[in-house]
C-alpha cells in the first residue's frame, strides 16, 4: 500500500486539470454555437454500374473482405447486424461472390466532389535491438503518461479526440517531434527498436507499419500503437513554398531526396511536422491497419475513421497518368492516417518493400469512391 498516495495523487491532479480543460472549453461553447460536418450526400446506383466493374476479377477481395467479417459480429454499431449477416453469406469464390454482389447489394456514390487517391506500403529499413554509434534512432512505445479523452464523453456537442499530459494541475499538448528528438523520453524504458536512419524513422511513421532487418538476419514486424495528439503537417508542402521542389514534382521520392541530398537541413524539415507515432513489435507477417486486421495489397485502403466505420467496402475510380492505367476496383476501408481526412480520402495499400514504395509515392491522383452495403441498407448507416 506505500504506492496508494503518490497513484491517489496522480489521479486527482488529472482529474482537476481535465476539470480546468472542460471548464474553458464549455464557456467557450456557450458563447458561440458549434460548428458542425455538413451532412455527406449519397447517389445510388446499381453495382453492375459502376465503372469499370465488368474488368474486377476481385482477386484478392474476398480475402481482405473475410477478415473484415470476422469483427463484424462484435461491433456495436448500427450496421453491425447488416454486415454480420451479409458476410454469412459471401460465396466461396471470387466468381460467385461478384455475381452475389451484384444482385444484392447497392452502390453509393459518395457525392462531395473530387476526391484524392495516394498510396502507402510497408517499407523494410535495418535496425537493431540494441542503441549503438549505427543505429542510435530509436523507435518509441506508447508512453504511459499520454492521455487520451474522448470530447462527447463530455459533452453531445462536441466529436473527436484529444491527447496530451498532465503537467502540475494542467493538461498540456504532449511533447512534440522536436521535443522528442531532443530527449524528452529518454531514459523512461520506452525505447522498443533503433534505426540508422532518422529519414527512415520518419517515413515508417508515415507509413505506420514496416519491417525492421536486424543485423543477425531476424525481421521485427512493427506497427502503429499511437499518436501523440499534434495535428500532422506535409512537409512536402514547405519545400515547395522554400522554392526547393517545384509542385509538379512534388513526391515522396522528392522529399526523400531532397532531405538526403541536404543532410546538414534534415531536423529543420522533419521537425516542421509535430506529429509524432509510437510503435508496438508484432508477431504477424504483413502490415495490420487500424481495424486491427492485415491489409491486403491493392485491396486495403485507409479512410477518414473520424466519418467512416472500418470494415467496409469501396469502389474506387481513379484516372489513368501517363503510363499508368486507372485505377477502378472494390477496396476494403480497413485503415486510417493522420493526412487521411475527407470523405472521399483513400489511401491505397501497395504491399512491402522498395517497388510497393515507388508506386506509392507517385501515386497521387484525383478521386471518386462508392460505398457497397447490402441492398435496403441507409448508406448513412456507415457514418459514425
Amino acid at each position: 500500500m506505500k504506492h496508494a498516495a503518490p497513484v491517489a495523487l496522480a489521479l486527482a491532479l488529472m482529474v482537476a486539470a481535465l476539470a480546468g480543460f472542460w471548464w474553458l472549453l464549455f464557456r467557450e461553447l456557450a458563447e458561440r454555437p458549434p460548428e458542425k460536418p455538413p451532412a455527406i450526400a449519397f447517389e445510388q446506383t446499381g453495382v453492375a454500374a459502376l465503372p469499370g466493374w465488368g474488368g474486377d476479377n476481385l482477386e484478392g477481395f474476398r480475402a481482405a473482405m473475410m477478415r473484415s467479417c470476422a469483427h463484424w459480429p462484435r461491433r456495436a454499431n448500427p450496421l453491425g447486424p447488416y454486415l454480420a449477416a451479409a458476410c454469412n453469406a459471401i460465396p466461396g469464390d471470387d466468381a460467385a461472390l461478384k455475381a452475389h454482389l451484384t444482385e444484392n447489394w447497392t452502390a453509393w456514390r459518395v457525392a462531395e466532389g473530387e476526391g484524392r487517391l495516394t498510396g502507402y506500403y510497408e517499407p523494410v529499413y535495418p535496425g537493431s535491438r540494441e542503441p549503438s554509434a549505427r543505429y542510435d534512432v530509436p523507435l518509441h512505445r506508447v508512453p504511459g503518461d499520454l492521455v487520451t479523452a474522448r470530447l462527447a464523453d463530455f459533452s453531445d456537442e462536441l466529436d473527436g479526440t484529444i491527447r496530451g499530459r498532465v503537467d502540475g494541475d494542467r493538461l498540456v499538448p504532449y511533447h512534440d517531434r522536436k521535443a522528442i528528438r531532443q530527449g524528452a523520453l529518454d531514459g523512461r524504458g520506452l525505447d522498443l527498436l533503433w534505426l540508422a536512419d532518422p529519414i527512415d524513422a520518419f517515413f515508417l511513421q508515415i507509413q505506420g507499419s514496416g519491417r525492421i532487418a536486424l543485423p543477425d538476419g531476424e525481421v521485427a514486424y512493427v506497427g502503429y500503437a499511437g499518436q501523440n495528439g499534434r495535428a500532422y503537417r506535409a512537409i512536402g508542402r514547405d519545400l515547395i513554398a522554400w522554392g526547393e521542389v517545384a509542385a509538379a514534382d512534388m513526391s515522396m521520392q522528392a522529399i526523400r531526396r531532397w532531405l538526403e541530398a541536404n543532410p546538414g537541413r534534415v531536423h529543420e524539415l522533419l521537425d516542421l511536422n509535430p506529429s509524432y507515432v509510437f510503435f508496438t513489435e508484432r508477431e504477424t507477417e504483413g502490415a495490420i491497419g487500424a481495424e486491427g486486421v492485415v491489409v491486403t495489397p491493392e485491396r486495403s485502403i485507409a479512410i477518414d475513421r473520424r466519418l467512416w466505420y472500418f470494415g467496409l467496402p469501396f469502389w474506387i475510380e481513379a484516372p489513368g497518368v501517363e503510363s499508368e492505367a486507372a485505377i477502378r476496383r472494390l477496396v476494403m476501408g480497413q485503415d486510417t492516417g493522420g493526412a487521411i481526412r475527407g470523405p472521399v480520402r483513400a489511401d491505397l495499400f501497395l504491399g512491402p518493400g522498395d517497388e510497393a514504395g515507388e508506386r506509392a509515392g507517385r501515386l497521387n491522383r484525383p478521386l471518386a469512391m462508392w460505398l457497397l452495403l447490402p441492398r435496403g441498407v441507409d448508406p448513412t448507416l456507415a457514418l459514425r
